[in-house]
């Protein structure tokens, strides 16, 4: 059982030498991830902080270049050195971070992308497949080109706002969340399959489970409103595995994201076996 005094999980990350969590509109840079991106400020600006090993955050810089682009709702970073920010003026910003030889950071804005009509609300991207994805309150979930940094291919409109985005590393394979609603596109924006959770329950994060390098098969993972986090197997449609939902007691909803959500929201490495385990024996059948 993993406890986080800082309130909602915004971010989290397994390494050789443990886990390491930051709260709500925080987000953790690669490599070491020991700088901490952080936004929602009530003026607007976005500051780079540093994890220390003692886990307390101690202030380096503010971004107050960020401003110009209304109040930022998300945020992500598939690089050390690019930063991609959204939020109320439906424009992703890729930005180019760098750090002089006295530590001090920067931020450079390299592009502006355009599609969206109402507010980004999530974020996801992969440097396996060069791509970015964005959804926006507006129902529209857009594929950007992650080196090009171009339009690539817009999905089909969903019935609610995009809650959260997800990529699989493996196969391409993109996960949306709207609503009730679980989505899965191919790489190239295809439909594969659709799914509905209970009435009066909002998904709130999602992240694909890579049990196996050579898997074929989705193993899609959720958490909602309802502080429940559940995974369901694609094989043509979705599934439920024949493992148990995961109730997160005392929380009243799941904010957690990247792919080590399904370790780490308070079952160690508990949860990911159990996937593992069905998932064999998915392909035994």
């Amino acid at each position: 059982l993993y406890s986080f005094s800082q309130g909602p999980i915004g971010h989290i990350v397994c390494t050789e030498k443990g886990i390491l969590a930051v709260g709500k509109n925080k987000m953790m840079l690669p490599p070491l991830w020991n700088k901490v991106f952080c936004w929602g400020f009530n003026d607007f600006t976005c500051c780079l902080t540093h994890y220390g090993s003692n886990k307390v955050f101690h202030d380096m810089t503010t971004f107050e270049t960020i401003v110009d682009w209304g109040t930022c709702l998300c945020a992500m970073c598939p690089t050390p050195t690019t930063l991609i920010t959204s939020g109320s003026s439906s424009v992703l910003c890729i930005w180019e971070l760098s750090l002089d030889r006295d530590g001090i950071a920067y931020l450079n804005l390299k592009q502006t992308l355009y599609g969206h009509t109402e507010s980004v609300t999530c974020l996801a991207a992969s440097t396996t497949y060069s791509i970015i994805v964005s959804g926006s309150a507006d129902r529209s979930c857009i594929i950007w080109d992650l080196n090009q940094l171009t339009h690539i291919n817009q999905l089909p409109a969903h019935e609610e706002c995009l809650s959260a985005v997800a990529i699989n590393d493996s196969t391409g394979d993109i996960a949306s969340c709207a609503g009730t609603a679980l989505y899965l596109w191919t790489v190239n924006g295809q439909p594969l399959a659709k799914t509905t959770f209970n009435l009066g329950v909002t998904i709130t994060c999602c992240c694909f489970i890579e049990v196996i390098d050579w898997d074929v098969y989705s193993l899609v993972l959720t958490g909602d409103t309802g502080g429940t986090v559940q995974v369901r197997l694609f094989k043509g449609e979705f599934s439920f595995l024949n493992t148990p939902r995961l109730v997160i007691y005392g929380v009243n909803k799941v904010t957690a994201s990247k792919t080590e959500l399904c370790k780490m929201l308070f079952q160690g490495q508990t949860l990911n076996f159990l996937c593992q385990k069905a998932c064999m024996g998915f392909h035994k059948k």
